[in-house]
């Protein structure tokens, strides 16, 4: 999910909201526990939203991840659950590990439609791995990921990264 926006500006749109700075150190946090994470995204897919840009590219950065490899979604802004899947089935098979910044309530049920595990809110910056046993990024469906981990900012354990 992107991390923490600023709201104190009213003059900007819920779209063009920016990151506050709560958001730039969490994001970056996030982005560094990531890095000891054994699978690092090779591609970012992200909502076009400017905090989810903002996310995106900070992540990218810190994981050292070519800008070339960040796709920018308009579909994703408001996105439900069946525009995340048609993002997710036109991935590239020659990527294998993705990452996926969305917004909330959307992006908490993508983990309980894509996984059995029961997530009732993934807070900003909040990260879930999901793998997927597939020969196609196509053949996404419900119920078909294993959950395996997921973290947050405020988490004072951090995870064991299978």
């Amino acid at each position: 999910r992107h991390a923490k926006s600023d709201w104190n500006i009213s003059t900007r749109s819920d779209f063009d909201r920016t990151l506050n700075e709560r958001g730039f150190r969490d994001a970056s946090n996030m982005a560094n526990r990531l890095k000891t994470a054994p699978y690092l995204p090779q591609q970012i897919h992200h909502s076009a939203a400017i905090r989810t840009q903002q996310t995106a590219q900070l992540v990218a950065e810190k994981i050292n991840l070519s800008s070339e490899y960040l796709t920018a979604h308009q579909s994703l802004y408001e996105a439900g659950i069946n525009e995340c899947l048609k993002v997710i089935r036109t991935i590239p098979d020659t990527f294998q590990t993705v990452l996926l910044v969305g917004h909330n309530p959307t992006i908490t049920h993508l983990v309980g439609y894509l996984t059995p595990q029961n997530i009732t809110h993934m807070p900003t910056s909040a990260i879930t791995c999901i793998q997927f046993e597939i020969g196609s990024w196509t053949a996404i469906e419900p119920l078909l990921g294993k959950f395996y981990w997921f973290d947050y900012p405020k988490n004072e354990f951090i995870p064991v990264y299978l």
